[in-house]
């Protein structure tokens, strides 16, 4: 009896270290949202691409190619750029044939930067942040946004 007792300790502690130090596909998820943040703060074109999938579409028909423009265009005209996100929702959505997993997000964006020395509102409401929802399909290492509406 005394055995059994502590197989079922071990097993239990076990699951505890496992489901608090292994990232879950949710923790992932968020790991990358704030990686692309920090990567569009930093000004750092190159970090954004890893998180941005080449098939990108959003609402707009905005492509991935139209967004690598813009995002140049957009460092050129601003600096000191903050970003602040609220309400963080996070789903994985599914896992198809081939093993990709894919998943979405919804939270509140407001962004802040200089143009011409003053500080401006980007995007976003002036006392509430602006609805934002992205999906995100995981290759190799990121989760990559797909499709986006806002």
């Amino acid at each position: 009896m005394k055995k059994i007792i502590i197989i079922i300790a071990i097993m239990i502690v076990t699951f505890l270290i496992i489901k608090v130090f292994l990232p879950n596909e949710k923790n992932l998820v968020a790991r990358d949202i704030k990686s692309l943040k920090n990567a569009v703060e930093r000004e750092d074109k190159m970090s954004i691409l890893e998180y941005l999938d080449e098939s990108y579409m959003d609402k707009h028909n905005i492509t991935y190619e139209h967004m690598v423009n813009a995002i140049d265009e957009f460092f050129l005209q601003v600096d000191s750029i903050q970003i602040f996100r609220s309400g963080m929702k996070i789903s994985i959505d599914s896992v198809d044939g081939e093993n990709n997993t894919y998943a979405s997000c919804s939270l509140g964006l407001k962004i802040l930067a200089n143009l011409e020395g003053e500080k401006v509102l980007v995007y976003g409401g002036v006392f509430k942040p602006s609805p934002v929802r992205a999906w995100f399909k995981k290759i190799d290492r990121y989760y990559r946004v797909y499709y986006a509406e806002y």
